[in-house]
């Protein structure tokens, strides 16, 4: 994707937030490996250290056949994962990640990010059809990392797991909102759940005002037939919030994405001719005077 990358369109949004002098942004990763025999399905839940709160979750190591199932908030600080690798492939290993971020006050009253957690939505998607949805974020926050369960219920299943054939082709952020495409390619009807996050700063009495100033940025190109790994990083001074995209063309998955300390990262396989469409989106925070 990077020399036929096309026009870079940036969009931003501040969120005017009472905040300390001197606040300071921690925004480590945390990342956790698991291993997937063939024929099987993980759960886990990886958290964030104290006082940290989880913006996204995701994949940031994966590998062929293995399907993200669910990434979901768990609370405001940990995110929850499934995934699963199907019949008749190696044992593979995969590795999750979380974005965690705090405000670090050097001196006087400060400010904390805080998460704003939407009530999941159920959808219904029908065999052979992809469906589109939206979830809005309250007013005065901004959307950070989006959730998604692809078998809501089956949270139990451990093996037996032969793949599916719901495929993720839009998961976005906008400035105040979500939005999600899923298509089903199987032949009965599947029920997704959405979910995310929404961020906005709280300040403690008799602090200064600052200003949370939010970019999303969308990188439009297209990507070479194969398998590769593609790494976009915020501007200097920024830290990410989360790693989106978007893929028209059938023939391109998404297999990961995951928001890391100052940008995102995305794993791709194209079974395409030739060069294929496909949208990367990376959100950015940066807290202003």
């Amino acid at each position: 994707m990077g020399r036929r990358a096309g026009a870079l369109f940036v969009t931003a949004a501040i969120l005017a937030v009472p905040s300390a002098l001197a606040q300071v942004a921690l925004a480590p990763t945390i990342f956790r490996g698991v291993n997937l025999p063939a024929n099987a399905v993980k759960g886990l839940t990886v958290a964030c250290p104290r006082g940290y709160v989880a913006v996204s979750g995701g994949l940031s190591t994966a590998a062929p056949g293995v399907a993200l199932l669910r990434v979901e908030p768990a609370g405001t600080g940990a995110f929850a994962f499934r995934v699963g690798n199907p019949a008749g492939k190696p044992t593979r290993r995969v590795a999750v990640a979380v974005a965690c971020r705090r405000l670090r006050t050097r001196s006087g009253p400060g400010a904390s990010f805080t998460l704003k957690p939407l009530q999941p939505r159920s959808l219904v998607v029908a065999a052979g059809a992809q469906r589109s949805a939206a979830l809005a974020c309250p007013s005065g926050t901004a959307p950070a990392g989006a959730g998604l369960d692809l078998a809501p219920g089956r949270r139990g299943q451990t093996t037996g797991f032969t793949g599916t054939q719901l495929s993720v082709r839009r998961i976005i952020a906008g400035l105040r909102s979500f939005s999600f495409t899923v298509r089903n390619s199987g032949t009965t009807a599947r029920r997704v759940a959405l979910s995310g996050n929404c961020i906005t700063v709280v300040s403690k009495a008799g602090a200064p005002r600052e200003q949370l100033r939010v970019k999303v940025t969308t990188f439009r190109g297209s990507v070479d037939p194969g398998r590769q790994r593609i790494t976009r990083s915020c501007p200097r001074g920024w830290f990410s919030l989360a790693a989106g995209y978007a893929v028209p063309d059938r023939s391109v998955v998404i297999e990961g994405a995951a928001a890391l300390a100052g940008g995102g990262t995305w794993s791709v396989v194209s079974d395409a001719g030739g060069p294929a469409r496909m949208i990367l989106q990376l959100v950015c925070g940066r807290l202003e005077r």
